[in-house]
């Protein structure tokens, strides 16, 4: 936490808050990082100025604020967090000698869950080079540690939930023992009965598995449902593109296979205050062409009808089915992603792909699932000779509020649920004392 130097003002909230993803940012009703301080989206791309618009633009949605809130601390690297602090310094230079301008910031969440999927955590101890120190000379400028000891996804009071409870705090150290093996050995899909098992297959559930796993489970049951596949291939500024990673395009796929009432997941932040956001999840109600193209083999769609049960803005009327009116239906049209590569010193290759924001998400990939609260959740906790990094489980298995919401995919031993704990529990514990001096403690008597 780091205090404030700017006077609040009556006439809007004081407060800003602010996430990495939007599926965070959703959930504290607030705004992604990259939207709300001009930050770039791709791992590989460079910070550059806002210019005068940019800057004015900043300052007018500061106006009044005094206190910023960064949630998922977890998934923020060193550099995010000193692009913050500069954009910050950008837009008031006269506060420039303060960190973060002046500003109060609360960097918030648990370092036990996954870092960030590229750059150094925040709680990395040893920087190698003068930026990383500099980065890191901007995280150790807070100066207010505060502790929350209590769960709240988890937090029902029956024997089942203080037993999960207890599983999670020993998966977040990365040392489960026998106790907790044998606790979440009835969620086993082989010990389940058959009439539970027939109740998972009937209702809506996710698939947290790891690396290609999580793409078969989804033509599978693309495949299993017996309705017709559309293959959606993105166009490009040249064909040669179509073989590069969705991750340089901010996940838009070359390839994209949907059917009608197929799962799918958004991938961008299109509305974050109504529920659009990065991992919003919905069935596909129709696939809609343009008038003058007859085949959609050749030809993207013009757009595809999604119903997003947590969207809460303006939706079409559409009569889906067992969904009761009125219907959250919206369309989600092809949207542009660019990257340059430079391909000389002195040349540059500007590339772009075409695709719709979506992937089937009956499975997805445990980093996806980070900041979100499912409903049910199948979990695949299977080492298969693979080191897993610590947070890993902890991650899958906290994605759920009660142990019964919970199935773990495979048959495991106890060895499956311990992770490769190597220097990175120690790095956070070592975060931890230093931090420890700066706690704030409660106060010991009443008000």
């Amino acid at each position: 936490m780091q205090r404030s130097r700017f006077p609040t003002s009556p006439r809007r909230s004081p407060v800003a808050r602010i996430a990495p993803t939007g599926a965070a940012a959703n959930c504290i009703h607030g705004y992604t990082d990259h939207a709300y301080f001009g930050l770039p989206v791709q791992s590989f791309e460079t910070l550059s100025p806002l210019g005068p618009d940019g800057v004015s633009a900043l300052r007018r949605r500061l106006e009044g604020v005094s206190y910023l809130i960064v949630d998922e601390k977890s998934m923020i690297s060193l550099v995010k967090l000193a692009w913050v602090d500069q954009r910050l310094r950008e837009a008031y230079p006269e506060s420039n000698d303060y960190p973060f301008a002046g500003f109060s910031i609360t960097v918030a969440g648990d370092f036990y869950q996954l870092p960030p999927v590229s750059g150094m955590a925040l709680f990395e101890a040893r920087p190698h080079t003068t930026m990383a120190i500099a980065d890191k000379n901007t995280y150790d400028a807070l100066s207010v540690t505060i502790r929350f000891v209590t769960l709240v996804r988890q937090s029902d009071t029956d024997a089942s939930s203080i037993a999960f409870r207890r599983v999670l705090e020993n998966m977040r150290q990365g040392n489960p023992d026998l106790t907790d093996f044998r606790t979440l050995e009835p969620r086993l899909l082989s010990m389940l009965e058959r009439r539970e098992r027939l109740l998972l297959r009937n209702r809506p559930s996710i698939s947290l598995l790891r690396g290609t796993a999580s793409n078969e489970m989804n033509y599978s049951r693309l495949r299993d449902a017996n309705v017709p596949v559309l293959l959606l291939r993105a166009r490009h500024r040249h064909p040669r593109y179509a073989s590069i990673s969705s991750t340089n395009f901010n996940y838009l796929t070359a390839e994209l296979l949907l059917s009608i009432g197929a799962r799918v997941m958004l991938t961008t932040n299109i509305w974050t205050e109504a529920g659009l956001v990065t991992g919003s999840r919905g069935y596909v109600v129709d696939i809609v062409r343009h008038a003058d193209v007859t085949d959609l083999r050749t030809t993207l769609p013009a757009y595809i009808l999604i119903y997003f049960p947590k969207y809460t803005g303006p939706a079409l009327p559409y009569d889906i089915p067992g969904v009761p009116k009125p219907s959250k239906v919206v369309p989600i049209f092809p949207c542009r992603r660019y990257r340059t590569q430079n391909t000389t010193r002195t040349s540059t290759d500007n590339q772009w792909r075409e695709q719709f924001p979506l992937m089937v998400s009956y499975g997805m990939t445990i980093h996806k699932s980070r900041g979100m609260t499912l409903d049910l959740a199948i979990v695949d906790l299977k080492a298969r000779g693979t080191p897993r990094p610590l947070g890993l489980l902890y991650v899958a298995l906290s994605r759920v509020w009660r142990l019964e919401h919970l199935t773990i995919f495979a048959d495991i031993t106890l060895d499956d649920t311990r992770p490769n704990v190597n220097r990175a529990l120690e790095v956070r514990r070592l975060d931890e004392a230093n931090r420890a001096p700066q706690v704030l403690l409660p106060p010991l008597g009443p008000p």
